[in-house]
C-alpha cells in the first residue's frame, strides 16, 4: 500500500475521541507504514508507543519491529524450539517466550491454568525474564504467586506441579484470584514494548544467516 495513503489512513483513524473500529485500523496501518522503512515516520512510532488504547500500541511496536526488519534477520524461537527444543534457545530467547506464554495463559485462563498447563514448566524463565524487561510490578506479582506453592515452589515438572496445585485448591477455591485481577489491571507495564526493548538489546546468538550456518556445519 503506498505510503502516502497510509499516512492518510493513520490521521484520519487516529482522531480523537478514537472509537472502534478506528483503534483496529490504526492498529493495523502502523506495521503496514514501519515495512516502508521511511526515518521521517520513526516519531510517530515511538509516539503511538504509549497510546493507552492496547490494539494501538500493539500495532506500534509490530510498526518498530518491520521498521528495522527484526523478522527478515532474527530467527523466531518457536522455531528453535520446535526443531531443536527449548534448551537450544538464547537466554534471552527463552525470557521473551515464557513472558509471552504467561501473559497469553494469565489472559486467557488466569495464572490457574498457567501452572496447570505446560507452559508452567518454565515459570523460572518467565519470572526471571520479568526482572530483565523491567516489569517490576509484574515480576512482583507473579512472586506473589510463586509463593503460594511454599517453600518447595513450583515444580517444573507439570505431573508434579497439578498435584501441588489440587492441594493449594482444595485450601482455597481460588487462590489467585487477587493476583489475576491485579494483572490486569497494571497499566504502567506495557508488555509489547519492554519487550520490544529487551529484543534489540539481546540479539546476540539470534540471527538467522549465522544460524542457518550451524545447522550446516552439524
Amino acid at each position: 500500500m503506498p505510503r502516502k495513503l497510509l499516512l492518510t489512513i493513520i490521521e484520519d483513524a487516529s482522531k480523537e475521541p478514537l472509537e472502534f473500529p478506528m483503534e483496529h485500523v490504526l492498529g493495523e496501518a502502523l506495521p503496514i507504514l514501519g515495512a516502508h522503512r521511511n526515518q521521517e515516520d520513526l516519531a510517530m512510532f515511538q509516539r503511538f508507543l504509549d497510546h493507552s488504547n492496547e490494539y494501538v500500541s500493539r500495532g506500534a511496536t509490530q510498526s518498530l519491529y518491520r521498521f528495522h526488519r527484526y523478522y527478515d534477520l532474527i530467527r523466531d524461537p518457536l522455531d528453535v524450539v520446535e526443531k531443536s527444543g527449548w534448551h537450544a534457545m538464547t537466554v534471552a530467547e527463552k525470557h521473551i517466550l515464557a513472558i509471552e506464554q504467561l501473559d497469553a495463559e494469565v489472559n486467557n485462563g488466569r495464572f490457574a491454568q498457567y501452572y496447570f498447563n505446560s507452559t508452567g514448566d518454565h515459570w523460572q524463565e518467565a519470572h526471571n525474564g520479568l526482572a530483565a524487561i523491567g516489569a517490576e510490578g509484574r515480576h512482583r506479582l507473579m512472586l506473589s504467586t510463586i509463593e503460594t506453592f511454599g517453600d518447595v515452589k513450583p515444580a517444573v515438572d507439570r505431573n508434579t506441579r497439578t498435584t501441588q496445585l489440587s492441594r493449594i485448591v482444595r485450601k482455597k477455591d481460588d487462590p489467585f484470584n487477587e493476583q489475576d485481577s491485579l494483572w490486569y489491571k497494571i497499566k504502567n507495564e506495557n508488555l509489547d514494548r519492554l519487550i520490544f526493548n529487551y529484543n534489540l538489546a539481546n540479539l546476540e546468538g539470534r540471527n538467522k544467516a549465522e544460524s542457518s550456518k550451524d545447522n550446516l556445519r552439524q
